[in-house]
């Protein structure tokens, strides 16, 4: 990881130059839609170095968090999405808390809804599942579209593995999902079948006595 971070930090500055200059020619060359297509591949690349850091170095806080917060901010940001492709989206409200990092789990969260929206199909559901234990909290995320291959649970997983590449993204958000929940003395895997829709549980330490 630490080759990965030096590489990343090392594309930074090139990729800042490089967007700079693109926004001054913007003003000058005539074909200004190529000029904006540039500038919109630069964005691209810097989102990429970003989420490499991130999955190299993610930097936390960790305290007793309530979820509450968390989920109704999901539900206000994903149901309108939902709604637009016709799938129920349905989130667990009761109160609990866990000791985690607000951010960190809320991308975690974030990311596995996005793709269980994606992979839904119109008329499906997508559930948000919270279960407790004395010392743990379990979130878990399901959906009814395509399922995984069982032989593909654990390589969604890895850094720029793709399960459909039709799909846009650079398949590093499951990456950055685990290790943002080990990160914070967590797990997260799935649980998939083949046949029905697919289900992630991200699973936290509850909150000490």
């Amino acid at each position: 990881m630490d080759l990965t971070r030096q590489f990343a930090h090392e594309l930074q500055a090139p990729l800042l130059s490089l967007e700079l200059q693109l926004q001054r020619l913007l003003e000058h060359v005539p074909d200004r839609e190529l000029a904006q297509s540039c500038l919109d591949e630069v964005e691209a690349l810097k989102r990429l170095v970003s989420q490499t850091l991130e999955l190299a170095t993610p930097a936390l806080e960790l305290h007793p968090l309530d979820l509450a917060p968390v989920i109704e901010r999901l539900a206000q940001r994903f149901r309108p999405i939902a709604e637009a492709r016709g799938v129920v989206l349905s989130m667990s409200t009761h109160p609990v808390s866990c000791f985690a990092d607000a951010s960190a789990t809320e991308r975690i969260l974030s990311n596995l809804i996005d793709n269980a929206i994606k992979f839904s199909e119109s008329n499906g559901r997508v559930d948000l599942i919270i279960r407790t234990s004395d010392d743990s909290v379990e979130l878990e995320v399901r959906d009814e579209g395509v399922g995984i291959a069982e032989d593909a649970r654990e390589r969604i997983f890895e850094p720029f593995y793709r399960v459909n590449r039709e799909l846009t993204g650079a398949g590093l958000g499951l990456a950055i999902s685990r290790r943002l929940a080990q990160a914070q003395h967590g797990t997260l895997r799935p649980q998939s079948g083949t046949d029905r829709g697919s289900a992630f549980v991200l699973t936290l330490p509850a909150t000490p006595a």
